[in-house]
């Protein structure tokens, strides 16, 4: 009898009662069966509650290219469910990365991470993995810090360069997000400052950020709007210096030019722009 038994591939879930049914849906993807679900049970796996479980399937066999197609289609949801669906992409590229990297692979996720209209939380989760596995490389971080990007996707790039070594493009990105009227991402934000400029915000470095309500959090986001200002001021001035010299620049004469006319010193020290 045991001869005429069949592998089940796919499993179709549809319940009532849905107590632990992420505990049994993570059973049977662990014994490599594709799980197709009722728009109850998909609703379910979006739930709220279940957030902070994260990535579905973070271990078991590969997900079957059915799976994967259906959850990146997952992630263009939103709420909960498009968001840990890009936890489980992410966490299933990773596993691939660890095993068999291949440049097609490689090369396919830095084109996603390229693609402003790829949902957000598949963006942040592919940028992470990437670095994770030293793969994010300089013309990618750069390109992160477009303002056409989510504020989460620019902090990344910035932290990223500013890791290796100095980066103006950086530095005005985190200075363009310090002003955003998000206290959480100014923490954020001022913990890079703080760590990579040297700038002190008030921030115990290696310790938790504080918590967004607190007087600590209010006074760290006040010290990072001046320091934001600072840099604006900064920037004005050093634009207004290289317009001014600009026109002499594209005569090729120097800026100090316009001065000698008229009172500098000719042949002999006689001036060369006056009547004598």
């Amino acid at each position: 009898m045991t001869d005429h038994l069949r592998r089940v591939t796919r499993a179709l879930i549809s319940v009532s009662d849905k107590t632990a049914l992420i505990d049994f849906a993570r059973s049977l993807a662990g014994y490599g069966i594709e799980l197709v679900s009722t728009g109850g049970t998909r609703k379910a796996l979006g739930d709220a509650g279940q957030l902070s479980d994260g990535p579905l399937l973070a271990e078991g066999p590969p997900l079957p290219p059915e799976a994967v197609n259906d959850l990146s289609a997952w992630t263009t949801e939103k709420g909960v469910l498009g968001v840990r669906a890009a936890q489980t992409l992410a966490a299933y590229y990773n596993r691939t990365l660890s095993i068999k990297p291949t440049p097609e692979l490689i090369q396919s996720l830095k084109h996603e991470l390229g693609q402003v209209h790829a949902p957000p939380a598949l963006r942040v989760e592919l940028a992470q993995l990437l670095r994770n596995h030293d793969l994010l490389d300089r013309s990618l971080q750069e390109a992160l810090l477009d303002s056409a990007n989510p504020a989460s996707l620019r902090l990344l790039g910035a932290e990223s360069l500013l890791a290796k070594e100095s980066s103006a493009p950086a530095v005005v990105a985190l200075r363009d997000i310090a002003r955003m009227p998000n206290r959480e991402m100014a923490l954020a934000v001022a913990q890079l400052v703080q760590k990579h400029l040297g700038v002190d915000l008030g921030l115990a470095l290696g310790e938790p950020l504080p918590a967004l309500h607190t007087r600590l959090a209010a006074d760290v986001t006040r010290r990072l709007m001046k320091w934001a200002a600072e840099q604006d001021a900064a920037a004005h001035t050093e634009d207004k210096a290289v317009s001014k010299d600009t026109p002499h620049m594209a005569r090729g004469e120097s800026p100090d030019k316009e001065k000698d006319k008229g009172t500098g010193s000719g042949v002999f020290g006689i001036g060369t722009g006056t009547r004598q």
